[in-house]
């Protein structure tokens, strides 16, 4: 298009406003240019996939604006001009026009030539359609120059009717009723707010209302009403915060003045709220996969609950599996059931394929990674912990320098209470590193053997020693009769032997009192027979001295002799 000289100024500006727009008529033709009535879509849109019928994807534009509204878009530079810079001052001077009450619409025609569509205005030609720019926008050149011409013309009309005194007073009503209605909903959300704070106020101070589940509480009284009243002031917010943003939208678009406030801010907000209404319509037939792969692991978990529940009770009874296995065998097919469901449901999750999601993911996995060595290592030892039977919840142990009594036993951690009432945490890969005691796994049936040493001198007859301990086993309470406590003679030392006593008891976890109690009874037992409980420890001259065998067991006539000293004179060197 090459728009034609004129000497009036108003046409020669006019003609400036088509000559730039000429390339834009076809998308304008097209249905690409919006009605004044409608908000201006992203400059930038995602773009569409071509067919293999389409030879390239059809060009987005850059809106021409003229007071919020989006008149038509325009594709390409022309002269040097870029396409954003051609729609800003295509419109700036598309206002100036319309502002110019000495232009009619109707001033402005078309008239079809052979090879060309010319625009006039008032017997001057103002700007030209060609036959190679409707052939870039595929579509008949006097389709586009007459479409372009009606929007042209329509925003002349609509711009001036805007200004136009019925459309002031209109303005000042509609601005005067939105500000009325905004004060008396405004008025009715505190009023209904209240009345309903105060209620619950009310509720709360009778201790009224909870949340249960059959005679499970889940929320008490002060907390249901407390997480009720804080629902209320979020709804009341939220409504405020709506109805603040109606009104001012509202009373910006009832004055021609802020108008284009109104229609930018109307923009901002649809460009957001429609991005995220069709992001929920895209993925609801994802959260649907969602539902039903939730639904069938909760299921599947449920029936794995049940049946590991009836194997714990003893209802169900499977070959080699024990008992005990049924927790922690629960336990690794619910991680296995969980990590296949979100396997599974992976893909269906909104923005799972987005580069910033798959980095997060990247970043957490390097993380677990690099934090999880020591974990791992525990979680494997806590498996194996379990099916090799070591010990249960409940048993007396020795892990380290632990005794005491089992109180949980978890996949990462084994806790141990010791008799001083301490809790002591083992990670599970030292517990299977060390040796581990465990003294209640054969106490019922054959009862754990608790034993206890005494060293008593050579003088003592071993019969009496051991009958002495023997008693004092048969006055120890938890101690088992059958089978029968018996005696050890551990050494022959120098100067002392070495006995231990030794006791069944199928209370190990009482083997701390058991202990006490034994060794009381021992020293009473040897105080009341006169034995000496005692490790001597002496040097001896044997010449003179009285032998070390019991008196039983001396020869008849025994008479300990009388010490000799016996003096020689000196070597000679």
């Amino acid at each position: 298009m090459s728009p034609r000289t004129s000497t009036r100024r108003r046409p020669r500006a006019l003609a400036a406003i088509v000559l730039l727009s000429a390339a834009a008529a076809a998308g304008a033709a097209s249905g690409l240019a919006q009605s004044p009535a409608q908000p201006a879509p992203q400059a930038t849109s995602a773009p569409v996939q071509a067919s293999p019928q389409q030879a390239e994807p059809r060009a987005v534009g850059v809106p021409v604006m003229v007071r919020g509204r989006e008149v038509f878009r325009i594709y390409g530079p022309v002269g040097g001009i870029m396409a954003p810079d051609r729609a800003q001052s295509v419109a700036r001077r598309l206002e100036r026009i319309a502002s110019d009450q000495s232009i009619r619409p109707r001033d402005l025609a078309v008239e079809h030539r052979e090879t060309s569509s010319d625009f006039i205005l008032r017997g001057e030609v103002v700007g030209t359609v060609t036959d190679s720019d409707a052939m870039l926008m595929g579509r008949p050149r006097n389709e586009v120059a007459d479409e372009l011409l009606v929007t042209i013309r329509r925003v002349i009309e609509e711009t001036r009717a805007e200004f136009s005194a019925r459309a002031l007073v209109v303005g000042a009503i509609t601005s005067a009723v939105a500000t009325l209605i905004f004060l008396l909903l405004a008025a009715v959300t505190v009023r209904v707010s209240r009345r309903l704070l105060g209620r619950l106020a009310e509720r709360r101070e009778r201790k009224v209302g909870s949340l249960r589940i059959q005679r499970v509480e889940l929320l008490s009284a002060d907390q249901w009403h407390t997480m009720l009243a804080g629902g209320v002031r979020l709804v009341r917010a939220a409504a405020f915060v709506g109805l603040t943003g109606a009104w001012i939208e509202a009373v910006l678009n009832a004055l021609p003045w802020t108008r284009p406030h109104a229609r930018i801010t109307l923009t901002w907000l649809q460009a957001p709220l429609a991005y995220l209404w069709y992001g929920v319509l895209a993925i609801v037939p994802n959260l649907f996969f969602l539902g039903i792969i939730a639904i069938a692991a909760a299921g599947l978990l449920r029936l794995v609950r049940l049946v590991f529940d009836g194997i714990k009770r003893g209802a169900v009874h499977i070959r080699g599996f024990d008992p005990e296995w049924a927790d922690s065998t629960y336990s690794l097919i619910r991680v296995l059931v969980v990590a296949l469901a979100v396997v599974a449901a992976y893909p269906y999750i909104p923005g799972s394929g987005s580069p910033a999601f798959q980095g997060i993911g990247l970043l957490l996995g390097v993380l677990v990674s690099f934090s999880s060595t020591g974990t791992v290592t525990n979680a494997v030892a806590g498996t194996i912990l379990t099916y090799t039977g070591a010990f249960k919840a409940g048993d007396r142990v020795k892990i380290g320098d632990a005794l005491g009594d089992v109180v949980l036993k978890s996949l990462l951690a084994t806790h141990v209470r010791t008799d001083k009432n301490e809790v002591v945490a083992i990670p599970n890969g030292v517990v299977l590193a060390g040796a581990i005691v465990n003294y209640t796994k054969l106490a019922a049936a054959h009862g754990t053997i608790l034993h206890s040493t005494v060293t008593i001198g050579y003088d003592a007859p071993w019969r009496q020693v051991h009958e002495l301990l023997l008693d004092a086993a048969r006055r120890t309470d938890l101690v088992r009769a059958d089978p029968k406590p018996f005696v050890l003679q551990t050494s022959l030392d120098d100067s002392y032997v070495s006995y231990q006593i030794n006791v069944h008891t199928d209370r190990p976890e009482r083997m701390l009192d058991i202990y006490s109690w034994l060794h009381a009874n021992i020293q009473d037992a040897f105080n009341e027979a006169g034995v000496e409980i005692m490790s001597p420890s002496y040097a001896a001259l044997r010449d003179g001295n009285t032998i070390t065998i019991p008196k039983t067991h001396r020869p008849g006539g025994y008479d300990p002799p009388a010490f000799q000293v016996e003096t020689r004179p000196p070597r000679q060197g």
